[in-house]
């Protein structure tokens, strides 16, 4: 069903964001497959979607270049409640990525 709407509606930033988000969900591990393209159209049209800025971070993060994954997420923090669970998972993942550039020195 995700599919067939954005075939229908490629441009609209909610059916775009709702398929990313469900591939994503369906295979977590495969970031460069059949979800990046869907989440670089939703970039393209949301540059600063909190979608957007979670998944190009974890992309940054799977290269190595933490301090660009730290970057996307640091603005991400700006759209997630004090309290939420998706805030603190971001929090979790800034300090790891924290730790990594650490670990390196």
């Amino acid at each position: 069903a995700y599919g067939r709407a954005y075939q229908q509606a490629p441009n609209d930033v909610a059916i775009v964001s709702a398929y990313a988000g469900f591939l994503y969900q369906m295979n977590p591990q495969d970031i460069n497959g059949e979800v990046r393209p869907v989440y670089e159209k939703l970039r393209s049209l949301q540059p600063e979607h909190p979608g957007v800025l979670w998944f190009f971070g974890v992309v940054a993060y799977e290269a190595g270049d933490f301090e660009k994954a730290i970057k996307g997420w640091q603005r991400l923090m700006q759209y997630l409640p004090e309290g939420s669970p998706a805030r603190t998972s971001v929090q979790k993942a800034i300090a790891q990525a924290q730790e990594e550039i650490r670990a390196r020195k």
